[in-house]
C-alpha cells in the first residue's frame, strides 16, 4: 500500500489500460452481473469526471474528515443526491457511446492528473455529500477505479496484473467500511469462503 496519491495514480493507470485492451466483440461481455463490460467502464469513468469537477468546484466547509466517513454518509442519500448520481451515471455511458472508449477514458485521466497533481494534501473537493480534504477523497475513487478495472479485467480474460499498493488499499478500505456498517462478520465469512487456507 503506497500513499493516497500513488495509489491513486496507480489504480488510473490500470483501468485506463484494461480499457485499452478491449476488444469491439467484448463491450457487450457481461462485467457484473448483467451489466455489460462498457457499462462498468463507464462506471469506472465517473471516478475520473468527478475527481476533476469536485476539485474544481471545492467547497467552503469540510464536513467529511475521513475516508470511511464518506462511504458512511453516503447511505442513505436524498433524492437529489441520487437524482445527480444517476445523471451522472447516464452521461458516462453516453460519453464511452459516443466514439472509441479507449481514447475517451485515456483523455479523462489526463484531464484529472494534472489538477490532482498540483493540488495541495488539504485542498476542499466538494463532493456530492459535502466538502472533504483531497488527501482522503482520493482513496474513495482508487476504490472505484480498481473494482471496475478488475471486473473488466476478469471479463475480457487480461493477462494485466492489477498493482498491489491499490489493491491492498482497496482490501484495506473495504474492510473498515464493512465494520462501520457492522459488517464485519459478514466480511470474514465472505472473505474465508474465497480465500481458504487451510
Amino acid at each position: 500500500m503506497g500513499t493516497p496519491r500513488s495509489d491513486f495514480d496507480e489504480a488510473v493507470a490500470f483501468y485506463v489500460q484494461v480499457v485499452s485492451e478491449v476488444t469491439s466483440d467484448q463491450w457487450s461481455l457481461p462485467a457484473r452481473g448483467t451489466q455489460s463490460v462498457l457499462a462498468v467502464a463507464a462506471q469506472g469513468s465517473r471516478p475520473l469526471t468527478t475527481t476533476r469537477d469536485f476539485l474544481a468546484a471545492g467547497a467552503e466547509v469540510e464536513e467529511i474528515h475521513n475516508t470511511v466517513g464518506y462511504f458512511v454518509r453516503s447511505k442513505p442519500v436524498d433524492a437529489e443526491t441520487a437524482a445527480g448520481i444517476q445523471r451522472r451515471g447516464a452521461e458516462a455511458l453516453e460519453r464511452l457511446q459516443s466514439g472509441d472508449p479507449a481514447s475517451i477514458v485515456a483523455d479523462l485521466a489526463a484531464q484529472v492528473l494534472a489538477p490532482v497533481h498540483a493540488a495541495p494534501d488539504d485542498a476542499l473537493v466538494g463532493t456530492q455529500f459535502g466538502g472533504m480534504r483531497l488527501l482522503p477523497y482520493l482513496p474513495t475513487r482508487t476504490l472505484e477505479l480498481m473494482t471496475c478495472g478488475v471486473e473488466i479485467a476478469h471479463a475480457i480474460g487480461s493477462s494485466t496484473v492489477p498493482p498491489e499498493g491499490p489493491i491492498e488499499a482497496v482490501a484495506h478500505l473495504l474492510s473498515e467500511v464493512a465494520i462501520a456498517n457492522h459488517k464485519g462478520a459478514l466480511l470474514v465469512r465472505v472473505l474465508w469462503t474465497q480465500v481458504q487456507l487451510a
